[in-house]
């Protein structure tokens, strides 16, 4: 017979002795790779807890029984596995122990809860009738393997990372996949460890621009963390309001150099991450770099349940921005205007509605528009006579769409 891993169950039922006596019953067990932790009623099943817990696998109870020996046997009390059912929930915080109901009292079950109070076992079908034990042990092995399996206990003990991550798109499945990265071996590149990381962090910048929780002008991942340390040249955070808590717009730096240099195998790496990793032989590193992101993740969910008035409300264009004109963008007849300036938007994301900044332009004159053309803007003939080139074009605020809300 194969090896077989041994599950440790506690099994509360006052008839425990007699179910376990039989030869037929004890090689049953010991073919399914089952360890059986008996308990007459609650209380004995409680202190099995209180001293066992962390190396239980599931839990098999009876319908009919008392809380404890104390108490004189009767056919329809339901204390026992009142109290036994009570701490379902508070045995599946930190880890989950699947519980089993294994009762000869069918019927008399469902006439005294009509299915209310059983939702736990109806809902998992963990629900059998006295001589389905081979079934009950086949179902038990699986879902233990089941919740044992990293899959499972990387989507139980991460769960609110994972539903953070899941506002913005692929980020769900990447933070997935990176928390996998430790159960398996044949990963020695670190540009394998570190770029989803710093994939996922890219999307909660573009998300955060978008939702207006900061500037929209901001161009790149760096300049996500200048501006929140105030080291944008147009933008800064309003003083006494916060975008993102200190520790971890630190965080976010640190991340940034790190995922920066060990994103690459070759150039002007300074901190020569892929060095340090293949030297060292293990991802610790890797592991912080992927809990600051799951820690951005958190603050993402949190920052965007913000009112959009309030997300833009806590950062402003720098009072000694010099702009050659400020307006709002039009749209004529497919055209991007501002004033008298036609933009050139290849590659730009400018809509209608966008309040922006031209700046005054460095090196050659300000081209002219060789195919000008009129509109009307109020009772005034406005025409768009020059160009406005994207290196020299600031969102100042960005139109919001319902689907950036």
């Amino acid at each position: 017979m194969e090896d077989l891993n041994i599950y440790n169950v506690i099994w509360v039922d006052d008839e425990i002795d007699e179910l376990l006596s039989p030869v037929e019953i004890k090689r049953l067990l010991r073919n399914h790779g089952i360890h059986i932790e008996p308990a007459h009623n609650s209380t004995e099943y409680r202190e099995i807890m209180e001293h066992s817990y962390d190396r239980i696998d599931a839990v098999i109870t009876d319908a009919n029984m008392a809380r404890s020996s104390d108490t004189p046997r009767n056919e329809r009390d339901l204390s026992g596995f009142e109290d036994v059912k009570s701490c379902i929930e508070k045995y599946n915080v930190k880890r989950s122990i699947p519980f089993y109901l294994y009762s000869g009292r069918g019927e008399f079950l469902e006439e005294r809860y009509e299915n209310d109070g059983l939702e736990y076992f109806v809902t998992n079908n963990r629900i059998f009738s006295k001589g389905e034990l081979p079934r009950l042990l086949e179902q038990l092995r699986k879902d233990v393997a089941h919740i044992n399996s990293p899959s499972f206990r990387i989507r139980n003990k991460y769960h609110k990372e994972l539903e953070a991550a899941r506002l913005i798109e692929n980020n769900e499945e990447t933070l997935f996949t990176a928390l996998l990265y430790e159960y398996t071996d044949g990963w020695n590149n670190t540009q394998n460890y570190f770029n989803p990381a710093r994939k996922m962090v890219e999307r909660i910048f573009y998300a955060c621009k978008k939702r207006g929780i900061i500037p929209y002008s901001l161009s790149e991942l760096n300049s996500f963390s200048g501006f929140l340390q105030g080291k944008d040249c147009y933008f800064e955070v309003n003083e006494g309001c916060e975008i993102m808590p200190k520790p971890l717009i630190h965080s976010l730096e640190y991340f940034l150099n790190i995922t920066q240099d060990g994103s690459h195998g070759a150039g002007d790496l300074k901190l020569n991450v892929d060095n340090y990793v293949r030297n060292t032989k293990n991802i610790n590193l890797f592991r912080t770099i992927l809990y600051i992101a799951m820690d951005l993740c958190l603050w993402f969910a949190k920052a965007s349940q913000l009112p959009p008035e309030e997300r833009v409300s806590k950062w402003h264009l720098k009072p000694n921005c010099e702009f050659v004109y400020r307006g709002t963008i039009r749209d004529i007849e497919g055209k991007m205007v501002c004033g008298e300036y036609l933009l050139q938007n290849k590659e730009v994301d400018y809509s209608a509605g966008d309040e922006i900044g031209i700046r005054q332009y460095k090196g050659k004159a300000i081209s002219e528009n060789k195919y000008p053309f009129d509109y009307q803007e109020a009772e005034t003939k406005i025409t768009v006579s020059k160009f406005a080139y994207p290196t020299n074009v600031i969102i100042i605020r960005k139109r919001a769409t319902e689907q950036d809300l």
